[in-house]
């Protein structure tokens, strides 16, 4: 079972929101240390012809007042922040309201992310390398 939130679930947490690259496409991304794991908006997927494959096993995401029965995911999704590009599989979700992505735990650990939200910015390691990056002029902390 994994946890997924959106903006009003947020409010605890530390997260930043704003503008990425995924294939060549702005998203507006939500970076999520409440989440467990990584989605996509399942008909932003559709509209941009994202190829979803079947899970083998249906997995439940815990989302504030119900859970969700997640079947589909997106391996291997090019996430571009700066110019790194750092993949990850996308858990699809029908609604994730005011965002097409969310970037969970599974994302943040993997490329050693930490979130400031005093500043709205990410620390990012790749490679041994640090570096801090400002997602969006858009940018916005939700507390």
């Amino acid at each position: 079972m994994y946890a997924a939130q959106t903006e009003e679930a947020a409010a605890a947490e530390d997260v930043v929101a704003g503008i990425i690259l995924f294939d060549g496409i702005r998203v507006r991304a939500l970076f999520d240390n409440g989440a467990s794991h990584s989605f996509i908006d399942r008909l932003f997927a559709e509209l941009y012809g994202i190829p979803l494959v079947s899970l083998l096993h249906p997995e439940n995401v815990v989302v504030p007042d119900h859970i969700l029965d997640i079947r589909e995911y997106s391996p291997s999704c090019p996430v571009r922040v700066g110019d790194w590009i750092m993949p990850i599989d996308l858990l699809a979700l029908r609604k994730l309201e005011d965002f097409d992505m969310v970037l969970g735990m599974d994302w943040l650990t993997k490329y050693y992310a930490t979130i400031d939200c005093k500043i709205a910015r990410l620390l990012l390691e790749n490679w041994g390398r640090l570096r801090w990056y400002l997602v969006d002029a858009g940018v916005r902390c939700l507390r």
